[in-house]
């Protein structure tokens, strides 16, 4: 599909929906009352994040071989994000995202193996950053003594989880040979 022609049905589709299903006049009351730096701010740092996400997954792919540019990973993430609006959960925007990649001639099993990876990293990551928030508050004071068991917990979640993650992913463990 020529550029053009993307370009005019992705305005199309933005004037259907401020037309018929979003309400205009309360989207620019609400954006009129946010100062405009932390507006600026945050959509600096949600530009940030998709470019770091869309740079672990490249990395993933590239360890299987394969070559995506930066601004072309960027690209395909945020279109997928965008289809995942509409479809179910994040697995929508990961199945979009599958496709648009093996359509580039990449191998879709390589695909999905680096977005289920990619998945499995996110958890984690998360898990250890709610962790941290979790021992900080606590720390703090903000939390008290009833919050224990969840730290004690989730360290040991977090724990078991990256020993399985590491496990599935080490060539010897799983007994795969290359």
């Amino acid at each position: 599909m020529k550029l053009w022609l993307r370009i005019a049905l992705s305005i199309a589709l933005v004037v259907v929906l401020f037309t018929y299903v979003v309400d205009g006049h309360e989207v620019l009351r609400v954006l009129h009352r946010f100062e405009t730096k932390y507006l600026v701010l945050a959509l600096i740092v949600v530009t940030l994040d998709r470019v770091l996400m869309t740079y672990k997954w490249i990395l993933l792919l590239r360890a299987q071989g394969y070559r995506l540019p930066l601004l072309q990973g960027v690209m395909i993430y945020c279109t997928s994000m965008v289809w995942g609006l509409a479809l179910p959960a994040t697995v929508g925007a990961d199945a979009i995202r599958a496709v648009m990649v093996t359509k580039r001639g990449f191998n879709g099993t390589d695909v999905v193996t680096s977005i289920v990876i990619e998945r499995m990293v996110g958890f984690v990551l998360a898990l250890a950053l709610g962790l941290v928030s979790l021992a900080v508050l606590r720390g703090l004071g903000v939390l008290d003594a009833r919050f224990d068991i969840a730290l004690y917990l989730g360290v040991a979640m977090l724990i078991g989880v990256t020993v399985l993650m590491i496990s599935a992913l080490d060539e010897t463990l799983a007994g795969r040979r290359t």
